[in-house]
């Protein structure tokens, strides 16, 4: 078996090393070293001079043990304090011998021999043992260091896990409160925070105000402070840190006691003894601050607390903008919902009024009709339609011409051209034809409709029919006519013209009573009836002897109308005039107003005088009341069709329009001229064509009654318009169509903001998705081929790369997706010449870069063009991967770092196939994209540092464990040799004196029991799995029973009775323990019992962090004049000793026998 081999430093003082000392042979330590035959020993001396003797010396020491690999220090020279300490600080393995006069008691804590007492065998057994220690502690200390370096690595893992589920409760709600919560419960048990506050700023009150608060400490103030605090307002002005926070400045404060003076003490009330303060930056506004603050005194906020608190009041601002962003979708969704039951109330309010306005002009008995500024007719009522006998469909689409006599036409057309906005009406009496060829007298009061330019687009024409009046008024003519020539034939034949004259008047008088209308006859002088018809007096309801009695007509007509009258008539009588007519409103007997149209014309004598007026009257009160209703159903209409926020118009069955109010006119960006001389197709986008025509078909044919389309139409200007048509159809009684009514909404605006929203939508979901799936795993290559995937699925481009940027200024292509047939540049790899300073500035602030023409970009060198052209690479995105790491200057230098920010790649788009204008949001998409990229790479890379460490940690633990179990066996083996050798000196005891005489035999059988009570310690550490501590009770058990077999003492005799549980001690105190146990019971077998019978109590008891020995024995105890500390005795000597070693006391009883108790500390 090879020799062990160890250098050994002898320092030694000038006068021990003087060459003319003579060397003392009894202590010639240095031969015996050198002659081991069981370990080679190197030995090197050290003198030291007296001048030498300083503090800094040690340090000389230390610095020569590092050079020459000392293995121990052997110390022979004089000690003082200052060398002592410096001596138990050194690493290294030291035995000092000290002289015979030397003090001991300085020298306790080190390993000393005495000069007096050395052997060679205990000198090398020493140096040996103390070097071996010394190595098992060197060890054991790295151990600890690796075991607790692993534990801070699985603390950091699991932070970063607590985390990452903090985010998750963060991003999974949009409610602000909710974030606030989660992020200050979470933040404050992650940092084992008292309280955490988030601050929002209002800069327009210049205030701060707290909005939510996490306390884990409830009783840090009162409910009422609570709430104060969490209501509280702090003026701008009076809050201290404002400024450093506007500044983007992180406030950690480690103690109150670092506030200079004129912090007001509201602050230091309000905030606890440590605090720390990140500012919540929302886009580039400061939206607030989260507040973290701590009881504890004096803390310092360590560098990855003050990270976390950043990185989570980023994650929070993010939150913060996703929710405001949430909440004006939300605002735009129900303005939107509103305008569409306002537009859906004014729909049903048009079609309503429409509906009303058919009605009304259906029931009329006027006839109603509408024609264009050609008198092309496009509407008329049935009343019209029954008078002439003939259907809708055969009036709609002719002219005027078409019904009316060629007499008329001249009067008609002349009057027709003469309308002006200024002259908008005109009344007309003519003849129509009917299809039987019978002729029918109607009148007509016809209204024009003018433009805005003052153009005649329409004419409204209500008439009624008076054939019967112009009958009557023929009859009434050619009566005057025929009474006039029998007049001028009565000389003649006077009695023929009775006859005539009779029947005449009797035909005048039948039809003056029977006529359907109101006739009277008034003096011409007096205006007093002097006949009326029945008609007349239902019209006015009197009898016709109360008409004959009214002295005037005045009196039965609106004093205003008659005004107007009184003129005409008087023109008349005068000759002026033959005939007049007009509408008066006339008073019934009831008081009642009703409108009349009358016919006045004159009865004249045979000499031509005027002698009385003849009055038709019909009543026209509906007629005028349903004129009045028509004229504000269609003014209603009109403010609805003008006001309503959607285009109204109306079109005819062949798709032409026929009105149009303002908002139609501004929605397809013509005015409302041009609009009247177009079509549907004139407008519509060619795609949406054939399907409204289609639908308009279906409407027309009834399959459905009303539609609505959401299509396209095509601006004056060429842009496209998208807007929703609601299309209905209007019908006569017989349910003919007649026209379209259609409402027009331009929704082209909110059909854009549908698609910004649904885009930001689609890539909010496209970050989440994406986010979710790179940090699926914290496998490095499984993050990029995840990221390039889920980019080639958004942005349909022809490749993507992953470009990294080295420390050292290289650069590869380390990830890649491409699109055949475009070549593939994975792998490929430049130098940073090749990358220009303004293109890092630019990259390193997080700014992504579009380019439409890679050869138009300058960021690049030259000789990369030829790279470009050779990928066949046209246009590009590229977005920085920035990490934010923090800073340490032990870290070599690179290349891409700037401050706490280091540009760790670029992820790359390529468009290939053509030159591609590239949108912002794409760009600001892809950014997002890298930037959660760069987190979960800086994961990846953590997680691979963590894995590489924790296996380097597990190899050196494994070994260190079977180091530590080698060293175990080693240690029961010395303990196993230690007690074999105090087995052999106890027998050598034996052998040596067992021929000599009873006292000195007696002597060596007591030095036996004490080296037995010791051997049977190391006995039991060699036997245990604890090599530390003894189980007392085994022991005191094992060591009384030998006592009894040593002194002969049957226990039937002699009763020992042991109290003694669970009390295990360390090696230094257990063999003190042990001896003064050895000793009291020895003297108990001696000199207790001189009758050979009695008891002995052993009880060994804690309390209180010490231990209480108590022996006690009923036999007959020792003389009251026995001095203990005077004793000659070495057995009491040991045991007071010993207790002095043991930093105890000792007591004795001799009331009932002997009782020693001694009490000392449990180390």
């Amino acid at each position: 078996m090879a020799k062990l081999e160890y250098k050994i430093l002898v320092a030694k003082s000038h006068s021990s090393a003087h060459k003319g000392q003579v060397r003392d042979q009894s202590c010639d330590y240095e031969n015996w070293l050198r002659s081991d035959r069981q370990v080679s020993y190197h030995l090197q001396e050290l003198v030291l001079t007296p001048s030498q003797l300083d503090l800094n010396s040690i340090e000389q020491i230390e610095q020569i043990k590092q050079f020459q690999n000392t293995d121990c220090i052997l110390w022979d020279r004089e000690l003082d304090d200052g060398y002592l300490k410096k001596l138990e600080n050194l690493n290294v393995a030291i035995v000092i011998l000290v002289d015979p006069a030397a003090n001991l008691d300085q020298i306790t804590e080190l390993n000393y021999l005495s000069k007096a007492t050395l052997s060679q065998e205990l000198l090398s057994s020493t140096i040996r043992h103390q070097i071996t220690e010394t190595r098992l502690s060197q060890k054991l200390l790295k151990a600890e260091a690796a075991l607790a370096e692993q534990e801070l690595l699985k603390q950091k893992l699991q932070l970063e896990q607590s985390v990452n589920l903090l985010l998750q409760s963060i991003y999974s709600t949009f409610d602000l409160s909710s974030i606030f919560t989660a992020a200050t419960t979470g933040l404050g048990k992650l940092l084992k925070l008292d309280r955490v506050e988030v601050i929002k700023y209002l800069p327009d009150l210049e205030t701060w105000t707290s909005l939510v608060q996490y306390q884990e400490i409830k009783d840090l103030i009162s409910k009422d402070q609570e709430v104060e605090r969490l209501d509280r307002v702090m003026p701008e002005q009076n809050y201290l840190i404002a400024e450093k926070l506007k500044q983007g400045e992180i406030i950690a404060v480690n103690s109150c006691s670092e506030l200079d003076s004129t912090v007001s003490q509201a602050v230091l009330r309000e905030y606890p003894e440590s605090w720390l303060i990140v500012p919540l930056v929302v886009g580039s506004e400061l939206w607030g601050a989260v507040s973290m603050e701590s009881q504890i005194k004096n803390r310092h906020w360590l560098g990855i607390e003050v990270d976390l608190a950043i990185n989570i009041s980023t994650q929070l601002a993010i939150a913060i903008q996703q929710s405001n962003f949430y909440t004006e979708l939300q605002q735009e969704l129900e303005r939107y919902q509103t305008v569409e039951t306002q537009r859906k109330q004014a729909e049903a309010a048009l079609l309503a009024s429409e509906n009303r306005y058919y009605q009304v002009i259906q029931a009329q008995k006027d006839f109603i009709l509408r024609s264009l500024s050609d008198t092309t007719i496009t509407f008329a009522n049935d009343s019209l339609c029954h008078v002439l006998g003939i259907t809708t469909e055969q009036i709609i689409g002719r002219k005027w011409a078409d019904f009316a006599i060629a007499e008329d036409l001249p009067k008609l057309m002349t009057q027709l051209s003469n309308l002006s906005p200024a002259n908008p009406s005109f009344l007309i009496e003519k003849q129509d034809y009917l299809p039987n060829q019978k002729v029918r007298w109607t009148q007509w009061i016809n209204q024009g409709i003018f433009n805005d330019a003052g153009q005649l687009i329409e004419i409204q024409s209500v008439g009624r029919d008076i054939t019967a009046l112009k009958q009557a008024e023929a009859e009434l003519k050619q009566l005057n006519q025929e009474l006039e020539t029998r007049i001028e034939k009565r000389t003649t034949d006077l009695r023929r013209s009775k006859e005539i004259l009779q029947i005449s008047e009797q035909r005048f008088r039948s039809f003056f009573t029977l006529a359907p209308i109101g006739i009277t006859v008034a003096d011409a002088s007096t205006f007093q009836i002097v006949a009326v018809n029945q008609a007349y007096c239902r019209f006015l309801g009197y009898t016709e002897d109360e008409l004959l009695k009214i002295e005037s007509l005045n009196s039965i007509t609106e004093s205003a109308d008659w005004a107007l009258e009184k003129p005409l008539a008087d023109s008349m009588i005068k000759g002026g005039i033959n005939a007049y007519q007009l509408e008066q409103r006339f008073i019934k007997k009831s008081g009642q107003v009703v409108i009349g149209e009358i016919t006045a014309t004159k009865i004249s004598d045979l000499d031509g005088n005027v002698t009385h007026i003849l009055k038709m009257v019909q009543d026209i009160t509906d007629r005028k009341r349903d004129k009045e209703a028509l004229k504000r159903s269609k003014e209603l209409l009109r403010l609805t069709i003008e006001n309503t926020p959607i285009g109204i118009l109306t079109l005819s069955l062949e798709g032409k329009f026929l009105t149009v109010n303002q908002d139609a006119c501004r929605i397809f960006g013509y005015s409302s001229d041009q609009l009247l001389q177009m079509t549907t197709r004139d407008i519509t986008h060619p795609d949406y064509l054939e399907s409204t025509i289609n639908v308009l078909e279906q409407v027309v044919r009834g399959e459905v009654l009303n539609v609505q389309l959401e299509n396209q139409y095509i601006h004056n200007t060429g842009r496209i318009i998208d807007a929703i048509s609601r299309i209905g159809i209007v019908r006569d009684e017989d349910g003919r169509p007649l026209h379209f009514v259609a409402g027009v909404e331009d929704i082209t605006e909110k059909k854009r903001t549908e698609r910004i929203l649904r885009q930001q939508f689609e890539r909010q979901n496209f970050i989440t998705k994406i986010t979710q799936q790179i940090r699926q795993s914290l496998d490095l290559e499984e993050v990029l081929t995840a990221a390039v995937n889920e980019v080639s699925s958004l942005l349909n481009c022809d490749r993507i790369i992953i470009f990294q940027l080295f420390p050292n200024g290289a650069s590869q292509v380390v990830k890649e997706i491409v699109k055949p047939p475009y070549p593939s540049i994975i792998g490929m790899n430049w130098q940073d010449e090749h990358f220009s300073h303004e293109g890092f500035e630019y990259y390193i602030n997080s700014n992504p870069r579009t380019v439409n023409d890679v050869f138009e970009d300058n960021v690049f060198a030259d000789c990369l063009k030829e790279f470009m052209s050779q990928a066949q690479i046209k246009s590009k995105i590229v977005a920085p991967i920035i990490q934010h790491i923090q800073s340490c200057s032990l870290e070599p230098y690179n290349r891409w770092r700037r401050d706490n920010s280091q540009l760790w790649g670029l992820l790359i788009v390529h468009s290939c196939g053509e030159y591609r204008q590239w949108d912002q949001e794409e760009a600001d998409l892809l950014q997002q994209v890298a930037n959660q990229l760069a987190i979960a790479i800086q994961q990846a890379d953590l997680y691979q540092q963590v894995q590489q460490e924790l296996q380097s940690k597990e190899k050196l633990y494994l070994r260190l464990a079977n180091e530590l179990s080698q060293k175990e066996i080693l240690l029961k083996e010395i303990h196993h040799r230690v007690k074999n050798n105090l087995q052999v000196m106890s027998s050598l005891l034996r052998m040596q004196f067992r021929k000599t005489t009873p006292e000195v035999k007696a002597l060596c059988e007591e030095y036996q029991n004490r080296i037995q009570s010791m051997a049977l310690i190391h006995d039991q550490l060699h036997r245990s799995n604890d090599l530390a501590n003894i189980d007392f009770h085994t022991y005191i058990t094992n060591l009384t029973t030998n006592l009894f077999q040593c002194y002969g003492t049957n226990t039937n005799v002699v009763q020992l009775k042991l109290a003694v549980k669970d009390i295990f001690l360390p090696l230094d105190q257990s063999i003190p323990l042990g001896l003064i146990i050895n000793e009291l019971v020895s003297n108990a077998l001696k000199y207790a019992f001189p009758e050979g019978y009695g008891e002995i109590n052993i009880n060994l008891t804690t309390s209180n962090n010490s231990l209480h020995l108590c022996i006690a024995d009923d036999g007959v105890g020792i003389p009251e004049d026995f001095d203990f500390e005077t004793s000659d005795s070495l057995g009491m000597q040991l045991v007071y000793s010993l207790t002095d070693q043991l930093e105890g006391e000792v007591q004795c009883d001799r009331t009932s026998g002997t009782k020693f108790e001694i009490t000392f500390p449990i180390v």
